[in-house]
C-alpha cells in the first residue's frame, strides 16, 4: 500500500492544521490533516494521517494509514498501521495490534496482545489477556484480565464471568463449569444460568410485599406468572390473568377449580356442587 500510494502533498493545506511537538514527532508524515502529536516519536509513522492524535513516547509509532483515531499513553497503538474511529487510553495500550477500525481500548495492557481488532471494546487493566487467540471481532472485555463483563457485539450477547466466545444465550451469567458445553434451547436462550453446582436464581423483596416472575404478551402485562406473597406466606401459579392455584403453610386452593362435570376423556378434575363439592376425576 505504501508503494501504490501517489497521494502525496501538493499544497500547504494538505499538511495543514497540524502540530507535533517532541523530538521525531509526526517524523515520516507525508500527508496530514488536523493532527497533533506530542511525545517522544510519537506519530512518527503516520505516513498519511487525518484527525489523528498521538500522546506518550512512541504512541502510534508505527502507523502508516490512520484517520480519526487517538492514543493516549506510553507506547500506546505503537505497531497500530491502519484503520480508523480508534480510542486508546493507558501504557501499553493496544500495543501489538497492526491493524483495526472502530475499536475503544481503555486501560493500561488493553488490548494489547491481538494483531487485529475490529469493532471490539477492551476496559481494564490487561483487558483481553485471557481471551485467546490473534485477532478479535465485535468482542467486548470489562475486568481485569478475566473479564468480568463480556460480550459478542455482532450477535447483541453479554455474559458475566465467562468468555465471549463460550456465551450461550442473549445474557449468560457463569459461576463454575462442568461437564461437556452444550448450547442453550432454541426458546429457552434468552437467560443461561451456569454453575458448577447448584444454580439458581433469587428474587428478594420487602417483607409486605411480592416476588414476582410474569408471563406477559401484548396487550396482557401479567398473563401467567408466579407469585409469592410474603404477608400471607403464599405462592401462587397464575394462568389466563387469574391465580389457578395457591400454595402456602395450611393452605391448598384451587380458585377456579370448575363445578360442572367436564366431558369424558378430557381428565380434568372439577367440583361437584350436588355431592357436597367433593373433588372428582372425569377419566
Amino acid at each position: 500500500k505504501i508503494a501504490a500510494f501517489n497521494g502525496w502533498a501538493q499544497q500547504a493545506t494538505d499538511v495543514g492544521r497540524s502540530v507535533g511537538v517532541g523530538r521525531d514527532a509526526f517524523n515520516n508524515s507525508v500527508w496530514l490533516k488536523y493532527c497533533t502529536a506530542v511525545g517522544y516519536r510519537a506519530g512518527a509513522g503516520v505516513y498519511v494521517g487525518e484527525y489523528v492524535t498521538a500522546v506518550g513516547a512512541d504512541v502510534f509509532r508505527h502507523g502508516i494509514f490512520l484517520t480519526q483515531s487517538t492514543a493516549v499513553g506510553a507506547l500506546a497503538a505503537r505497531y497500530w498501521q491502519e484503520g480508523t474511529r480508534n480510542t486508546l487510553l493507558g501504557y501499553k495500550a493496544g500495543e501489538s495490534t497492526i491493524r483495526g477500525s472502530q475499536n475503544l481500548l481503555l486501560g493500561d495492557f488493553a488490548g494489547s496482545k491481538f494483531s487485529d481488532l475490529e469493532g471490539c471494546i477492551f476496559i481494564g487493566h490487561g483487558a483481553g489477556s485471557s481471551v485467546p487467540g490473534p485477532k478479535q471481532d465485535g468482542v467486548l472485555i470489562i475486568g481485569n484480565d478475566d473479564p468480568t463483563i463480556s460480550g459478542d457485539l455482532r450477535a447483541h450477547h453479554v455474559g458475566i464471568n465467562i468468555l465471549p466466545s463460550r456465551i450461550k444465550g442473549t445474557v449468560h451469567i457463569r459461576s463454575g463449569d462442568f461437564g461437556k458445553e452444550e448450547s442453550a434451547h432454541a426458546s429457552a436462550d434468552d437467560l443461561v444460568i451456569e454453575n458448577g453446582a447448584g444454580a439458581g436464581m433469587t428474587i428478594r423483596s420487602p417483607a409486605a410485599n411480592t416476588g414476582n416472575l410474569m408471563f406477559a404478551r401484548p396487550g396482557l402485562w401479567n398473563v401467567g406468572g408466579v407469585i409469592y406473597r410474603h404477608p400471607s406466606e403464599t405462592i401462587a401459579l397464575r394462568a389466563g390473568s387469574v391465580d389457578q392455584l395457591l400454595l402456602g403453610p395450611g393452605t391448598f386452593q384451587i380458585p377456579n377449580l370448575p363445578t360442572v362435570r367436564p366431558a369424558a376423556g378430557s381428565k380434568q378434575i372439577w367440583a361437584d356442587p350436588d355431592d357436597g363439592h367433593r373433588v372428582k376425576y372425569q377419566p
